[in-house]
């Protein structure tokens, strides 16, 4: 490939852009890049062609498009993992084609790059060995640098070159970090936390499942295995329609070498205009109760009563947050164990109850995780007979195993309405099992 003018090239049309979802929930993630192309907050010139939508196992490719519409996807999807750019294909043989010279001035002053992997139906490629090539192919076209070193934690480009059979692909990304990163967790290294994507995803399942109206929402959170606060910021989020993109506005190297910058204000600006809208058209009533029976979790928590209007006012402006109804009344943070918890008095006649219990390394005990969860399934069941006959529970049980997910949903399949949904996180696959009150 010759050399190209970075700019030019993303600003021109058509565009195909390769996007990452949670193993397992590509079609959720598909369903939400339709409702945003179908949507969309900067409106597409007349005649432009629709975007094709490619879906596989790990990947959605996204053909015909532009980069408005990816930079609308990149700033208000929840459920998205990552998304990039592609740059050019080319035989495998031909790797070593150069890189355009923006990336060359990019990577020299950063002192950093990243590169990541996807092989499909090539048995034959030795994967190591192609990184390895790879990497020297992006040294020997910034000037043969043998050791790059992070200058100042400044961020260089992030490329991924996807293989299928002898050809390759290299995408860039278009944000310095994945997408699900929205930089409100706690870092504990016992938490084991679920991704924000994830989290985020099956909320909407469960809110769509059991067809709330989020313009006058009335519910209760009872999140009894909190950890690092992950399920009530996300629920927080899509409640009151804050859009993971606010959370991202910080001018990085990204923006700037990919002149992205005017785009991205403007999808900022008209999202707080939208907040804002919101709040003085309807009335959400959110009351979210947080318990986890380590107290260093709950103390520490990035999104305790006192930092969760700092964090709003920085990502969204104090003119805004003002507005929320009673922001450091919505969430609550107790150190409890959950067996032994009583439900709050509640504001409303609907409960939501996300579980994500402790396993693996969290689950310290020597009971086994079948009848943990079996006291799971029975303690929730008691919280059904202690709440007034009109409440209704919501929720979902995260089961790291076969065992676990049988345990409890044995002991809820009379009582309960229930379904399952799939999905993978690390090495584990994990069944979700939803749950509604027959009541």
């Amino acid at each position: 490939m010759s050399k190209i003018d970075l700019y030019k090239f993303i600003h021109m049309k058509p565009l195909t852009a390769l996007v990452s979802f949670p193993p397992g929930l590509g079609r959720q993630a598909l369903t939400e890049i339709e409702s945003i192309l179908n949507d969309p907050m900067i409106p597409e010139k007349k005649n432009t062609s629709s975007p094709k939508l490619l879906l596989f196992p790990e990947k959605i490719l996204i053909r015909n498009t532009s980069l408005q519409s990816i930079m609308g996807i990149c700033f208000r999807s929840f459920f998205l993992r990552d998304i990039y750019i592609l740059l050019n294909g080319l035989e495998l043989k031909n790797i070593e084609d150069e890189l355009p010279d923006t990336f060359r001035t990019w990577i020299k002053e950063t002192k950093s790059f990243s590169l990541q992997l996807q092989v499909r139906k090539n048995p034959s490629l030795d994967t190591e060995a192609f990184i390895e090539e790879c990497k020297s192919f992006i040294h020997k076209a910034i000037g043969g640098a043998e050791n790059i070193e992070p200058a100042n934690n400044r961020i260089g480009p992030r490329f991924l070159v996807s293989i299928l059979r002898n050809r390759s692909e290299l995408y860039f990304a278009v944000k310095s970090k994945p997408l699900y990163q929205r930089g409100f967790r706690s870092p504990f290294p016992l938490s084991a936390p679920i991704s924000e994507d994830l989290a985020s995803i099956l909320i909407n399942f469960t809110l769509q499942k059991f067809s709330f109206n989020r313009n006058s929402i009335q519910l209760d959170a009872f999140i009894p295995f909190s950890g690092t606060g992950t399920f009530a910021f996300e629920l927080f989020m899509q409640i009151y329609k804050i859009l993971p993109g606010l959370l991202k506005f910080q001018e990085d190297d990204f923006s700037k070498h990919l002149n992205y910058g005017k785009i991205w204000k403007f999808l900022r600006d008209k999202s707080c205009k939208g907040i804002y809208r919101n709040l003085a058209d309807h009335s959400p009533c959110l009351k979210i109760h947080n318990f986890d029976f380590r107290s260093d979790i709950v103390e520490n928590s990035l999104l305790n009563e006192s930092n969760l209007q700092s964090i709003l006012d920085q990502n969204l402006g104090s003119i805004i947050t003002q507005s929320f109804p009673g922001l450091n009344e919505i969430m609550e943070w107790k150190t409890a164990d959950f067996f032994e918890t009583l439900i709050p008095n509640l504001m409303s006649k609907n409960l939501f109850l996300p579980l994500n219990p402790p396993y693996g390394i969290r689950h310290k005990n020597k009971e086994s995780v079948a009848s943990f969860f079996q006291r799971i399934a029975r303690k929730t069941n008691q919280l059904c007979l202690d709440l007034p006959p009109e409440t209704k529970i919501h929720g979902f049980l995260l089961c790291p195993d076969a065992n676990s997910y049988s345990a409890a949903s044995e002991i809820w399949r009379t009582d309960w309405n229930l379904e399952t949904l799939h999905f993978s996180q690390g090495k584990l696959s994990i069944r979700a099992l939803f749950f509604s009150s027959k009541n």
